[in-house]
């Protein structure tokens, strides 16, 4: 999962060096950025659940919080996923957008805003790996194997 947010990081500076120029680099990275998301998040809740029996065994809880754990998931990433359009089209109409759309726009401000696409296309996935390496770091599903299972539903 780790390895995924580090190649998002690379790739996205990579593109962001190389410039809006090289059309094939960000329909590729578009496309892997696209794909490796939805294939390594599918296991995302294999990490929550070695957060929950960390939890529960440092703390030596009886009962785990696994609810708890799965509520405050949600309750940041689906505001996330809500509220991150609305910031982008508000990014894109301080740039130009709306004139734009209107057709009443200048040169200028269609350059601006492709500067604006451009810098939201490639920061935006680097501060999102840079969170996400952060938040991530300190758990993994390496070593959670276990032969005896920490906790069974009865």
């Amino acid at each position: 999962m780790v390895c995924s947010f580090y190649l998002k990081l690379i790739l996205a500076s990579l593109m962001f060096l190389l410039g809006p120029t090289h059309t094939w680099f960000i329909a590729f990275f578009l496309l892997l950025d696209c794909g490796l998301s939805n294939a390594v998040f599918n296991f995302a809740n294999l990490p929550l659940s070695d957060i929950i029996d960390d939890d529960q065994q440092r703390h030596q809880r009886k009962s785990p919080l696994s609810s708890s754990v799965f509520g405050f998931n949600a309750l940041f990433t689906k505001p996330a996923q809500s509220f991150a359009p609305m910031l982008v089209v508000s990014i894109l109409n301080s740039h130009g957008y709306t004139e734009i759309k209107h057709g009443t726009a200048s040169e200028d401000q269609s350059e601006e805003l492709h500067a604006a696409m451009f810098n939201i296309l490639c920061l935006l996935p680097i501060a999102i790996a840079v969170l996400q390496l952060i938040v991530w770091r300190p758990y993994s599903i390496r070593s959670s194997h276990k032969i005896v299972p920490v906790h069974l539903e009865n």
